[in-house]
């Protein structure tokens, strides 16, 4: 089951109150170090499970697989990128991206690309914006 938008977000909020947390004073107990940085560890594994899941929700509701290959980056437009694979064959890449949408869609001209713009990004949901880039032409969803 993909995990919402809201559940992402509140881990985000979670995992950079644990990482703010981790600089603490020389002074701080040795226990409640351990304990910051273990409320770290946890809330960050928390926030990539959720992330996990979502990709591999989003993959199989398309009969697509995430690909083990390295992301990619042609920042600003694509970054955060992961690519999918079908009988595989990569058929898509998705970018969660902080580049504007006139940018987005003047990359994928420029390259071939075609482009359907997603409801939101599991990477950062309300910062970036989720865009499947497949190959095929200009293209474009609006949605």
């Amino acid at each position: 089951m993909m995990p919402t938008a809201a559940a992402i977000r509140q881990a985000m909020a979670e995992r950079t109150l644990a990482y703010r947390a981790t600089n603490f004073k020389r002074d701080v107990p040795v226990a409640e170090r351990r304990e910051i940085l273990r409320r770290s560890r946890e809330t960050s594994a928390a926030l990539d499970s959720l992330q996990r899941a979502a990709r591999q929700a989003f993959a199989a509701a398309r009969g697509w697989r995430l690909s083990e290959r390295k992301r990619m980056s042609a920042y600003p437009v694509i970054d955060h990128a992961e690519v999918y694979n079908k009988n595989g064959r990569t058929v898509a890449v998705v970018t969660h991206s902080y580049a504007p949408r006139k940018d987005i869609l003047a990359y994928a001209a420029r390259h071939g690309l075609k482009t359907e713009f997603l409801s939101w990004s599991w990477y950062y949901p309300g910062k970036c914006t989720a865009v499947v880039l497949t190959c095929g032409g200009s293209d474009e969803n609006q949605n």
